[in-house]
Protein backbone atom coordinates (compact mmCIF):
# COMPACT_ATOMS: atom_id res chain seq x y z
CA UNK A 1 0.00 0.00 0.00
CA UNK A 2 1.11 3.00 -0.65
CA UNK A 3 2.88 5.94 1.41
CA UNK A 4 -0.20 8.27 1.06
CA UNK A 5 -3.03 5.87 0.94
CA UNK A 6 -1.38 4.79 4.71
CA UNK A 7 -1.36 8.14 5.78
CA UNK A 8 -5.43 8.58 4.19
CA UNK A 9 -6.69 5.46 5.43
CA UNK A 10 -5.86 6.39 9.08
CA UNK A 11 -7.49 9.99 9.07
CA UNK A 12 -10.35 8.34 7.27
CA UNK A 13 -10.37 5.69 10.41
CA UNK A 14 -9.86 9.38 12.92
CA UNK A 15 -12.80 11.59 11.03
CA UNK A 16 -15.04 8.09 11.22
CA UNK A 17 -14.10 7.46 14.91
CA UNK A 18 -15.05 11.63 15.50
CA UNK A 19 -18.52 11.14 13.79
CA UNK A 20 -19.65 8.82 16.25
CA UNK A 21 -17.76 10.57 19.45
CA UNK A 22 -18.72 13.75 18.58
CA UNK A 23 -22.27 12.29 17.74
CA UNK A 24 -22.34 10.55 21.61
CA UNK A 25 -20.27 13.26 22.95
CA UNK A 26 -23.40 15.73 22.56
CA UNK A 27 -25.65 12.98 23.68
CA UNK A 28 -23.81 12.10 27.09
CA UNK A 29 -22.01 15.22 27.97
CA UNK A 30 -24.66 17.33 26.68
CA UNK A 31 -27.58 15.44 27.50
CA UNK A 32 -28.93 16.45 24.45
CA UNK A 33 -32.40 15.61 23.69
CA UNK A 34 -33.75 13.05 21.48
CA UNK A 35 -34.90 16.03 19.52
CA UNK A 36 -31.79 17.75 19.27
CA UNK A 37 -30.17 14.92 18.46
CA UNK A 38 -32.44 13.95 15.66
CA UNK A 39 -31.96 17.29 14.28
CA UNK A 40 -28.02 17.29 14.21
CA UNK A 41 -28.25 14.23 12.91
CA UNK A 42 -30.16 15.48 10.10
CA UNK A 43 -28.19 18.64 9.48
CA UNK A 44 -25.03 16.47 8.83
CA UNK A 45 -26.88 14.34 6.38
CA UNK A 46 -28.20 16.93 4.71
CA UNK A 47 -24.27 18.93 4.54
CA UNK A 48 -22.97 16.06 3.56
CA UNK A 49 -25.02 15.30 0.52
CA UNK A 50 -24.50 18.77 0.04
CA UNK A 51 -21.21 19.09 -0.49
CA UNK A 52 -20.73 15.38 -2.48
CA UNK A 53 -23.06 17.78 -5.17
CA UNK A 54 -20.89 20.82 -5.11
CA UNK A 55 -17.78 18.49 -4.55
CA UNK A 56 -18.68 16.42 -7.48
CA UNK A 57 -17.38 18.20 -10.11
CA UNK A 58 -13.54 18.56 -8.42
CA UNK A 59 -13.64 14.52 -8.22
CA UNK A 60 -14.94 14.10 -11.74
CA UNK A 61 -11.64 16.56 -12.69
CA UNK A 62 -9.26 14.80 -10.72
CA UNK A 63 -8.41 17.40 -8.06
CA UNK A 64 -7.64 15.47 -5.49
CA UNK A 65 -5.19 17.77 -3.62
CA UNK A 66 -7.87 20.75 -3.69
CA UNK A 67 -10.58 17.87 -1.98
CA UNK A 68 -7.66 17.06 0.64
CA UNK A 69 -7.54 20.49 1.72
CA UNK A 70 -10.49 21.58 1.79
CA UNK A 71 -10.71 18.24 4.43
CA UNK A 72 -7.74 19.69 6.37
CA UNK A 73 -9.25 23.17 6.35
CA UNK A 74 -12.48 21.72 7.51
CA UNK A 75 -10.78 19.56 10.32
CA UNK A 76 -8.61 22.50 11.74
CA UNK A 77 -12.35 24.57 12.24
CA UNK A 78 -14.04 21.51 13.63
CA UNK A 79 -11.28 21.57 16.24
CA UNK A 80 -11.73 25.01 16.89
CA UNK A 81 -15.46 25.14 17.18
CA UNK A 82 -15.30 22.22 19.56
CA UNK A 83 -12.74 24.14 21.78
CA UNK A 84 -15.41 26.82 22.67
CA UNK A 85 -17.35 23.69 24.40
CA UNK A 86 -21.12 24.92 24.09
CA UNK A 87 -24.02 23.20 22.70
CA UNK A 88 -24.04 25.10 19.64
CA UNK A 89 -20.52 25.06 18.74
CA UNK A 90 -20.18 21.36 19.02
CA UNK A 91 -23.35 21.05 16.92
CA UNK A 92 -20.95 23.50 14.53
CA UNK A 93 -18.32 21.33 14.97
CA UNK A 94 -19.75 18.16 13.68
CA UNK A 95 -21.03 20.06 11.21
CA UNK A 96 -17.32 21.17 9.97
CA UNK A 97 -17.24 17.42 10.60
CA UNK A 98 -19.24 16.08 7.90
CA UNK A 99 -17.77 18.38 5.43
CA UNK A 100 -14.22 17.54 6.52
CA UNK A 101 -15.32 13.43 5.41
CA UNK A 102 -17.47 13.85 2.40
CA UNK A 103 -14.17 15.78 1.00
CA UNK A 104 -11.34 13.41 2.08
CA UNK A 105 -13.22 10.39 0.83
CA UNK A 106 -13.80 12.08 -2.48
CA UNK A 107 -10.40 13.07 -2.37
CA UNK A 108 -8.92 9.23 -1.94
CA UNK A 109 -11.40 7.61 -3.81
CA UNK A 110 -10.37 9.37 -7.27
CA UNK A 111 -6.94 9.60 -6.00
CA UNK A 112 -7.11 5.03 -5.50
CA UNK A 113 -8.51 5.70 -9.27
CA UNK A 114 -6.10 8.04 -11.00
CA UNK A 115 -2.48 6.79 -9.41
CA UNK A 116 -3.45 3.10 -8.99
CA UNK A 117 -3.69 0.66 -11.86
CA UNK A 118 -7.46 -0.15 -12.32
CA UNK A 119 -6.51 -3.81 -11.91
CA UNK A 120 -5.46 -3.08 -8.34
CA UNK A 121 -9.02 -1.02 -7.42
CA UNK A 122 -10.55 -3.52 -6.13
CA UNK A 123 -7.74 -4.37 -3.90
CA UNK A 124 -7.27 -1.00 -2.75
CA UNK A 125 -10.72 0.20 -2.05
CA UNK A 126 -10.86 -2.94 0.55
CA UNK A 127 -7.65 -2.04 1.64
CA UNK A 128 -9.20 1.27 2.26
CA UNK A 129 -12.28 0.38 4.02
CA UNK A 130 -10.58 -2.21 6.32
CA UNK A 131 -8.14 0.53 7.54
CA UNK A 132 -10.68 2.73 8.18
CA UNK A 133 -12.69 -0.11 10.17
CA UNK A 134 -9.53 -0.95 12.08
CA UNK A 135 -8.57 2.61 12.94
CA UNK A 136 -11.94 3.77 13.96
CA UNK A 137 -12.32 0.90 16.02
CA UNK A 138 -8.83 1.13 17.92
CA UNK A 139 -9.72 4.41 18.60
CA UNK A 140 -12.88 4.16 20.17
CA UNK A 141 -11.29 1.77 22.28
CA UNK A 142 -8.54 4.13 23.45
CA UNK A 143 -11.66 7.14 23.78
CA UNK A 144 -13.07 4.63 26.27
CA UNK A 145 -10.35 4.33 28.30
CA UNK A 146 -9.35 8.20 28.34
CA UNK A 147 -12.68 9.85 28.22
CA UNK A 148 -12.51 10.75 32.25
CA UNK A 149 -9.19 11.80 31.99
CA UNK A 150 -8.39 13.15 28.62
CA UNK A 151 -11.40 13.88 27.14
CA UNK A 152 -12.01 14.47 23.65
CA UNK A 153 -9.19 17.19 22.52
CA UNK A 154 -6.53 14.59 21.70
CA UNK A 155 -8.10 13.26 19.44
CA UNK A 156 -9.36 16.41 17.54
CA UNK A 157 -5.26 17.12 17.91
CA UNK A 158 -4.84 13.80 16.13
CA UNK A 159 -7.50 14.03 13.54
CA UNK A 160 -5.69 17.60 12.19
CA UNK A 161 -2.80 16.24 12.31
CA UNK A 162 -3.28 13.50 9.90
CA UNK A 163 -5.13 15.86 8.10
CA UNK A 164 -2.44 17.89 7.34
CA UNK A 165 -0.10 14.68 6.45
CA UNK A 166 -2.45 13.57 3.95
CA UNK A 167 -2.48 16.80 2.57
CA UNK A 168 0.59 16.75 2.42
CA UNK A 169 1.66 13.14 1.23
CA UNK A 170 -0.99 12.94 -1.35
CA UNK A 171 0.55 13.08 -4.63
CA UNK A 172 -1.45 15.23 -6.98
CA UNK A 173 -3.14 13.76 -10.58
CA UNK A 174 -1.00 15.38 -13.15
CA UNK A 175 -3.08 14.40 -16.01
CA UNK A 176 -6.06 12.27 -15.26
CA UNK A 177 -5.74 9.65 -17.88
CA UNK A 178 -6.31 5.89 -15.64
CA UNK A 179 -10.16 5.97 -15.98
CA UNK A 180 -9.98 7.27 -19.20
CA UNK A 181 -8.06 4.45 -20.21
CA UNK A 182 -10.28 1.80 -18.35
CA UNK A 183 -13.03 3.10 -20.59
CA UNK A 184 -11.59 2.79 -23.36
CA UNK A 185 -10.01 -0.75 -22.68
CA UNK A 186 -14.02 -1.45 -21.85
CA UNK A 187 -14.94 0.37 -25.18
CA UNK A 188 -12.11 -2.47 -27.05
CA UNK A 189 -13.06 -5.25 -25.33
CA UNK A 190 -17.25 -4.57 -26.10
CA UNK A 191 -16.14 -4.00 -29.88
CA UNK A 192 -14.40 -7.10 -30.08
CA UNK A 193 -17.17 -9.14 -28.27
CA UNK A 194 -19.63 -7.94 -30.49
CA UNK A 195 -17.10 -8.44 -33.82
CA UNK A 196 -16.84 -11.91 -32.45
CA UNK A 197 -20.75 -12.72 -32.26
CA UNK A 198 -21.28 -11.41 -35.71
CA UNK A 199 -18.90 -13.55 -37.10
CA UNK A 200 -20.14 -16.47 -34.69
CA UNK A 201 -23.34 -15.64 -36.76
CA UNK A 202 -22.28 -15.21 -39.51
CA UNK A 203 -21.22 -18.82 -40.02
CA UNK A 204 -24.28 -20.40 -37.49
CA UNK A 205 -26.17 -22.13 -40.57
CA UNK A 206 -23.11 -24.04 -41.26
CA UNK A 207 -22.38 -24.85 -37.16
CA UNK A 208 -25.90 -24.58 -35.35
CA UNK A 209 -23.74 -24.73 -31.92
CA UNK A 210 -22.83 -21.04 -32.60
CA UNK A 211 -26.23 -20.10 -32.13
CA UNK A 212 -26.34 -20.83 -28.56
CA UNK A 213 -22.79 -19.58 -28.12
CA UNK A 214 -24.20 -16.28 -29.01
CA UNK A 215 -26.95 -16.66 -26.67
CA UNK A 216 -24.79 -17.30 -23.90
CA UNK A 217 -22.09 -14.44 -24.69
CA UNK A 218 -25.33 -12.36 -24.93
CA UNK A 219 -26.32 -13.41 -21.48
CA UNK A 220 -22.86 -12.90 -19.60
CA UNK A 221 -22.76 -9.57 -22.01
CA UNK A 222 -25.68 -8.33 -20.03
CA UNK A 223 -24.81 -9.79 -15.81
CA UNK A 224 -23.59 -6.21 -15.16
CA UNK A 225 -26.44 -3.76 -13.62
CA UNK A 226 -26.57 -0.31 -14.49
CA UNK A 227 -25.43 3.08 -12.27
CA UNK A 228 -29.10 3.91 -11.61
CA UNK A 229 -29.63 0.28 -10.00
CA UNK A 230 -26.50 0.24 -7.93
CA UNK A 231 -27.54 3.51 -6.71
CA UNK A 232 -30.82 2.51 -5.41
CA UNK A 233 -29.39 -0.79 -4.33
CA UNK A 234 -27.24 1.30 -1.57
CA UNK A 235 -29.59 3.56 -0.68
CA UNK A 236 -32.25 0.38 -0.05
CA UNK A 237 -29.33 -1.31 1.79
CA UNK A 238 -28.32 1.55 4.13
CA UNK A 239 -32.14 2.27 4.78
CA UNK A 240 -32.68 -1.16 5.74
CA UNK A 241 -29.39 -1.05 8.15
CA UNK A 242 -30.31 1.96 9.86
CA UNK A 243 -33.61 1.46 10.37
CA UNK A 244 -32.48 -1.70 12.33
CA UNK A 245 -30.19 -0.11 13.58
CA UNK A 246 -31.67 2.88 15.47
CA UNK A 247 -33.72 0.47 17.49
CA UNK A 248 -30.82 -1.37 18.08
CA UNK A 249 -29.17 1.37 19.18
CA UNK A 250 -32.17 2.26 21.65
CA UNK A 251 -32.35 -1.19 22.99
CA UNK A 252 -28.53 -1.46 23.81
CA UNK A 253 -28.43 2.00 25.70
CA UNK A 254 -30.57 0.38 28.37
CA UNK A 255 -28.07 -1.99 29.20
CA UNK A 256 -24.61 -0.20 28.60
CA UNK A 257 -22.64 2.72 29.97
CA UNK A 258 -21.65 5.10 27.75
CA UNK A 259 -17.56 4.32 28.39
CA UNK A 260 -19.09 0.38 27.97
CA UNK A 261 -20.78 1.42 24.46
CA UNK A 262 -17.65 3.16 23.22
CA UNK A 263 -15.13 0.13 23.86
CA UNK A 264 -18.33 -1.97 22.50
CA UNK A 265 -18.37 0.06 19.27
CA UNK A 266 -14.65 -0.16 18.84
CA UNK A 267 -14.40 -4.02 19.43
CA UNK A 268 -17.06 -4.49 16.50
CA UNK A 269 -15.16 -1.99 14.43
CA UNK A 270 -11.65 -3.39 15.07
CA UNK A 271 -12.93 -6.92 14.48
CA UNK A 272 -14.68 -5.88 11.16
CA UNK A 273 -11.59 -5.93 8.81
CA UNK A 274 -10.18 -9.50 9.15
CA UNK A 275 -14.01 -10.45 8.18
CA UNK A 276 -14.46 -8.57 5.80
CA UNK A 277 -11.03 -9.53 4.25
CA UNK A 278 -12.21 -13.63 4.33
CA UNK A 279 -15.26 -12.63 3.16
CA UNK A 280 -14.09 -10.00 0.73
CA UNK A 281 -12.78 -13.10 -1.33
CA UNK A 282 -15.66 -13.55 -3.27
CA UNK A 283 -15.88 -11.89 -6.81
CA UNK A 284 -16.59 -7.92 -6.47
CA UNK A 285 -17.60 -7.82 -9.94
CA UNK A 286 -20.46 -10.34 -10.02
CA UNK A 287 -23.59 -9.31 -8.63
CA UNK A 288 -24.97 -12.77 -7.30
CA UNK A 289 -22.46 -12.82 -4.22
CA UNK A 290 -23.90 -9.50 -3.52
CA UNK A 291 -27.44 -10.46 -3.82
CA UNK A 292 -26.77 -13.59 -1.39
CA UNK A 293 -25.56 -11.75 0.75
CA UNK A 294 -28.27 -9.19 1.13
CA UNK A 295 -30.56 -11.86 1.54
CA UNK A 296 -28.66 -13.28 4.81
CA UNK A 297 -28.22 -9.68 5.78
CA UNK A 298 -32.28 -9.23 5.47
CA UNK A 299 -33.02 -13.03 6.89
CA UNK A 300 -30.71 -12.17 10.14
CA UNK A 301 -32.07 -9.16 10.59
CA UNK A 302 -35.56 -10.25 10.16
CA UNK A 303 -34.98 -13.09 12.80
CA UNK A 304 -33.01 -12.21 15.46
CA UNK A 305 -33.04 -8.20 16.17
CA UNK A 306 -36.22 -9.12 18.74
CA UNK A 307 -34.25 -11.87 20.57
CA UNK A 308 -31.21 -9.82 21.35
CA UNK A 309 -31.22 -9.50 25.11
CA UNK A 310 -27.57 -9.31 26.46
CA UNK A 311 -24.40 -7.10 25.66
CA UNK A 312 -22.85 -10.20 24.46
CA UNK A 313 -26.14 -10.93 21.84
CA UNK A 314 -25.98 -7.29 20.81
CA UNK A 315 -21.89 -7.80 20.22
CA UNK A 316 -22.39 -10.96 17.84
CA UNK A 317 -25.58 -9.04 16.15
CA UNK A 318 -23.55 -5.85 15.66
CA UNK A 319 -20.62 -7.88 14.41
CA UNK A 320 -22.75 -9.91 11.95
CA UNK A 321 -24.70 -6.99 10.43
CA UNK A 322 -21.75 -4.70 10.14
CA UNK A 323 -19.31 -6.59 8.74
CA UNK A 324 -22.34 -7.98 5.83
CA UNK A 325 -23.03 -4.18 5.30
CA UNK A 326 -18.73 -3.26 4.89
CA UNK A 327 -18.51 -6.26 2.57
CA UNK A 328 -21.55 -5.21 0.32
CA UNK A 329 -20.89 -1.69 0.40
CA UNK A 330 -17.72 -2.33 -1.02
CA UNK A 331 -19.06 -5.03 -3.68
CA UNK A 332 -21.71 -2.44 -4.70
CA UNK A 333 -19.01 0.71 -4.88
CA UNK A 334 -16.82 -1.78 -6.90
CA UNK A 335 -19.84 -2.43 -9.53
CA UNK A 336 -20.60 1.11 -9.93
CA UNK A 337 -17.02 2.63 -10.72
CA UNK A 338 -16.38 -0.13 -13.10
CA UNK A 339 -20.28 0.23 -15.02
CA UNK A 340 -18.81 4.25 -14.47
CA UNK A 341 -15.34 3.69 -15.20
CA UNK A 342 -14.95 5.60 -11.77
CA UNK A 343 -16.46 8.87 -12.57
CA UNK A 344 -19.90 10.60 -10.58
CA UNK A 345 -18.15 8.83 -7.81
CA UNK A 346 -20.36 11.93 -5.67
CA UNK A 347 -23.63 10.21 -6.61
CA UNK A 348 -22.56 6.84 -4.76
CA UNK A 349 -22.03 8.80 -1.17
CA UNK A 350 -25.14 10.86 -2.05
CA UNK A 351 -27.11 7.55 -2.59
CA UNK A 352 -26.14 6.02 0.70
CA UNK A 353 -26.52 9.26 2.84
CA UNK A 354 -29.79 9.47 1.41
CA UNK A 355 -31.01 6.17 2.55
CA UNK A 356 -29.43 6.70 6.21
CA UNK A 357 -31.86 9.71 6.13
CA UNK A 358 -34.55 7.26 5.32
CA UNK A 359 -33.82 4.50 7.11
CA UNK A 360 -33.41 6.17 10.44
CA UNK A 361 -36.54 8.04 9.91
CA UNK A 362 -38.60 5.11 9.05
CA UNK A 363 -37.36 3.13 11.63
CA UNK A 364 -37.50 4.75 14.61
CA UNK A 365 -41.53 6.58 13.87
CA UNK A 366 -42.50 2.86 13.07
CA UNK A 367 -40.67 1.36 15.90
CA UNK A 368 -42.20 3.94 18.18
CA UNK A 369 -45.56 4.16 16.87
CA UNK A 370 -46.56 0.91 14.73
CA UNK A 371 -44.54 -1.85 15.65
CA UNK A 372 -46.76 -3.89 13.79
CA UNK A 373 -45.75 -3.00 10.53
CA UNK A 374 -41.89 -2.96 11.59
CA UNK A 375 -41.12 -6.52 10.10
CA UNK A 376 -43.18 -6.32 7.40
CA UNK A 377 -41.56 -3.30 6.00
CA UNK A 378 -37.98 -4.35 6.97
CA UNK A 379 -39.19 -7.11 4.48
CA UNK A 380 -40.71 -4.96 1.87
CA UNK A 381 -37.26 -3.08 1.69
CA UNK A 382 -35.01 -6.29 1.60
CA UNK A 383 -37.34 -7.53 -1.29
CA UNK A 384 -36.99 -3.89 -3.05
CA UNK A 385 -32.82 -4.31 -2.42
CA UNK A 386 -33.23 -7.74 -4.54
CA UNK A 387 -34.96 -6.74 -7.19
CA UNK A 388 -32.83 -3.59 -7.81
CA UNK A 389 -30.14 -5.90 -8.87
CA UNK A 390 -31.32 -9.17 -10.31
CA UNK A 391 -34.64 -7.49 -11.71
CA UNK A 392 -34.90 -6.68 -15.56
CA UNK A 393 -31.75 -5.97 -17.98
CA UNK A 394 -29.10 -3.49 -17.59
CA UNK A 395 -30.02 0.20 -18.71
CA UNK A 396 -28.40 2.09 -20.70
CA UNK A 397 -26.58 5.19 -19.00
Amino acid sequence: MAFWLRIGVVYNGALSFMDIALFSYYAFVFKGSALELGVISAAWSVVYILANLTLGGLTDRGSNKTLAFISMASSILMMIAFSMHTKLWVSIAYMLHALATTSISLALSVSVLELIDSYSWNTANAMLRIGTYASRGLLLIAFSYTLGTKGLSPYMYLSVAMGILTFISLPSIGLAIERKLYSFTRAIDELVHRASSWALFSVSSMNPSAIQLIEKTGRESRNGVSPGRILLAILLVVALGDYVFVVFTSLLATKLAYTSYLMFMGAVAFIIGPLMYLIGKLSMGSRVPVALLLMFRGLFFILFLERVDTPLEGAVFMLVSSTLYAVIELFLYSMYIQETTGYRTNMFFVSRETGSIIGSLLGGYLWRNAQDLYIPLAVIILVATLLSLVGGRKAEL
